[in-house]
């Protein structure tokens, strides 16, 4: 009886060990921001601050990548990176107990000043004429791939509507019969990679007008179909108010 009371007991403990391992890993988040036209809905620090969870979960490795959408294929990257505690503990010669949280403070303000000239409109046109959205996404999604992260995710600010060689600017719309050949038109854009296991992809965005709805609906059910079937799990949503 005391040999099965203790195999229970170390079972749990182990248990209890790879949650809080797993709880308190690495996250990499990977945000998006379309820069063409004035969207409603804008990144806000406040989604991103429950997202990395720093007051539950101090201890975490974390990354921090954001690009705009705009009228050209290759646009600038801004990074943000916090090792974690074992590492920073590692290196703290002067057995700071603040080192922890200077070094977490450090990665907060560096995400805030990113966010914040992201977007920033003040010295760029209200509007662009053409919008590579499809290749900034599939690029962006592409490195997030190539992060090993225990936890990945993709925040898209945008109405994906493309106006690059393909146009979805069209007099008659689009229907969500239309689906497959949009999808088919955007691979011919950019390749997404083959898996996307293990990414949650958040496309966010906040149509102003009942047009811009259904047109909506229908490119975020193209852009959910590309990724999902890939293996990502996609969440479509209109509001910074979210519980991930």
């Amino acid at each position: 009886m005391k040999h099965l009371i203790w195999c229970v007991i170390s079972v749990a403990a182990v248990t209890s060990c790879s949650r809080q391992k797993q709880d308190t890993g690495s996250i990499a988040v990977s945000l998006i921001h379309d820069q063409t036209d004035d969207m409603k809905l804008k990144p806000d620090y406040s989604l991103l601050k429950r997202i990395y969870s720093f007051n539950e979960w101090p201890d975490r490795q974390a990354a921090f990548c954001a690009t705009a959408i705009s009228d050209k294929r290759l646009n600038p990257t801004f990074e943000a990176h916090l090792s974690n505690a074992e590492y920073t503990e590692a290196r703290n010669e002067s057995d700071d107990v603040n080192d922890r949280k200077r070094n977490i403070g450090a990665f907060v303000e560096r995400v805030k000043t990113i966010v914040s000239a992201l977007t920033d409109s003040t010295n760029r046109p209200r509007t662009f004429d053409h919008s590579e959205c499809f290749s900034t996404v599939a690029k962006s999604l592409t490195e997030l791939c190539n992060n090993k992260s225990q936890k990945r995710l993709a925040l898209i600010y945008s109405d994906l509507a493309e106006n690059s060689s393909f146009s979805m600017y069209c007099s008659g719309g689009f229907q969500i019969k239309d689906t497959g050949r949009i999808k088919a038109r955007l691979l011919e854009l950019a390749k997404l990679p083959k898996s996307l296991n293990g990414i949650q992809v958040y496309l966010l965005y906040q149509p102003v007008s009942r047009e811009d709805d259904q047109r909506y609906f229908v490119l975020s059910s193209v852009y959910r179909s590309l990724l999902s079937e890939r293996g990502a799990e996609v969440t479509v949503a209109a509001t910074n108010d979210l519980n991930i």
